[in-house]
């Protein structure tokens, strides 16, 4: 995820969304996982309890929904940053980005 606590706070203070977007993707791999594993067992219980429809096929649709949004969520974030010329320089550890003002501002452990 991050190199160290400066890049994370770093990218936190440049833009919340794209904090957010980055830090909850692991979780939505997990609801991917979850569901992925899920749908078939909910359809398998269905059709033994005589109770399963054809309809409920579109249950494996939601795996494939959430593997999307995880894949898109550290991008939209990298396009966030992006814009505000997001930097994290490994050596010195230190965060620079430009703010809604235009003023550069960086951030170190």
């Amino acid at each position: 995820m991050w190199y160290c606590e400066a890049e994370r706070l770093g990218m936190k203070k440049c833009t919340l969304l794209g904090y957010i977007l980055r830090s909850t993707a692991p979780l939505v791999l997990v609801a991917t996982v979850i569901t992925l594993l899920y749908a078939p067992l909910f359809m398998i219980m269905e059709a033994i309890r005589g109770r399963f429809e054809w309809e409920m096929s579109v249950l494996f649709l939601c795996p494939l929904f959430f593997a999307a949004t995880y894949m898109l969520m550290p991008v939209v974030s990298s396009m966030l940053l992006k814009r505000r010329e997001f930097e994290f320089d490994y050596e010195t550890r230190i965060a620079s980005w430009i703010d809604k003002s235009g003023e550069q501002r960086t951030y170190s452990e």
